[in-house]
């Protein structure tokens, strides 16, 4: 079984040598605020001034957009498939089913793919796939990448094969 960000690293789509330990941790802890805070379990007084614009960020999205959440940080697994991952939220956005990727970093192409593997877990039923990337440096601390390319899933599809046929042939190898 491989998750999605797995499988890509794996098979060279994420390059994680260029992330930092910082700029880890940073999205780990913008990520869990985020999700408390939709959970309504988010203490705000106890917040690091540091992350304040990164949920401010996030607010003024689902205010903007009026996003509604149906999950959060939900782990899918399909075991034909042997993927798994977690993605960050799903709902609704402008009266479609939408999966969405919160980034505290830059927003890359391969998100695309990433999104891509999360819309093939829930069965490949027709998902908007967006990555909102939080920041203080953007008007209302958040901008919106959608994804179109329906190349996407093709090349995760390929991947997660290319993946699959090596777990399977380099065992003892």
């Amino acid at each position: 079984m491989v998750s999605v960000t797995t499988l890509l690293v794996a098979e060279g789509f994420i390059d994680s040598q260029w992330f930092t330990e910082t700029a880890r941790e940073k999205g780990t802890f913008v990520h869990k605020a985020t999700e408390l805070f939709d959970k309504g379990e988010l203490d705000e007084d106890q917040l690091d001034p540091v992350l304040k614009p990164y949920l401010d960020g996030w607010k003024n999205f689902l205010f903007d957009s009026k996003f509604k959440i149906l999950e959060i940080e939900q782990r899918i697994t399909r075991e034909d498939l042997q993927l798994t991952g977690c993605p960050d939220r799903i709902g609704i956005l402008n009266g479609k089913d939408t999966i969405v990727d919160a980034k505290s970093g830059l927003i890359y192409p391969t998100t695309g793919l990433q999104l891509a593997g999360y819309r093939i877990l829930k069965g490949d039923k027709y998902y908007k796939r967006v990555a909102v990337r939080l920041g203080p440096t953007m008007s209302r601390g958040y901008s919106i990448t959608e994804f179109k390319q329906p190349t996407d899933r093709i090349v995760f599809s390929g991947a997660l094969r290319c993946y699959n046929w090596k777990q399977e042939h380099n065992k003892g190898a």
